[in-house]
């Protein structure tokens, strides 16, 4: 079976290292780790293919803007042919270093999860993983920290995700999920998120195919 995890995010250098490409980026961490083969060009997006668990994983980053990663998504699917994909997103109310994966569910906010589910034959039950990113109240996050919040329980994380949060502070939400990710948060993915992604790609491995 092929596994194609789908990172949403926008295109170009602008966006690149941002906290909302954060599946982009996380997925070409995993590549480097698991040491895929170069990215490559290809119908909707660059594309990487490696091996985990005995199984074939290609990574794919979306060549379209978040708004429009729908109809991008579909044309990745059907280049690629999977026995079952995963589309990996930026989550600002999970603490940097957690992962949440879900086989189902609303989009939440999230308008490359909108586009999907507006797009997608499978419409809201596909995988998708969301990549903590944080919102700005939590500040900056050590790999100690963030390790700590991975071991909470689901409700101590809902908890925290919204401790302190000013929903009238749009434009600082905006500023933050539009900046780049810092040497310490890059580290934090390295150390927190990729052991969790492994964990996720077990899951996803074992999973019936969709």
């Amino acid at each position: 079976m092929t596994l194609l995890l789908i990172g949403l995010g926008n295109p170009g250098a602008r966006y690149a290292g941002t906290r909302h490409n954060a599946g982009p980026v996380v997925l070409r961490l995993l590549a480097e780790e698991l040491r895929f083969g170069g990215w490559a060009r290809g119908v909707a997006g660059s594309f990487a293919e490696g091996v985990y668990g005995g199984r074939k994983i290609v990574a794919c980053t979306l060549d379209s803007y978040m708004n429009a990663s729908g109809p991008a998504a579909l044309r990745a699917i059907k280049h690629v042919s999977p026995g079952a994909f995963c589309i990996v997103h930026d989550e600002l109310d999970l603490p940097l270093g957690s992962i949440r994966l879900r086989e189902r569910g609303m989009a939440r906010g999230h308008n490359g999860l909108r586009s999907c589910i507006a797009t997608l034959p499978e419409r809201d039950t596909f995988w998708r993983l969301g990549v903590g990113i944080s919102r700005p109240e939590f500040g900056e996050l050590t790999v100690e920290e963030a390790v700590a919040l991975t071991k909470a329980s689901g409700n101590a994380l809902a908890r925290l995700s919204t401790k302190g949060v000013d929903r009238s502070k749009d434009g600082a939400v905006t500023k933050h999920v539009l900046s780049d990710f810092s040497r310490g948060n890059l580290e934090v993915l390295r150390q927190v998120t990729l052991p969790s992604m492994y964990i996720a790609l077990d899951t996803l491995l074992r999973a019936p195919q969709q």
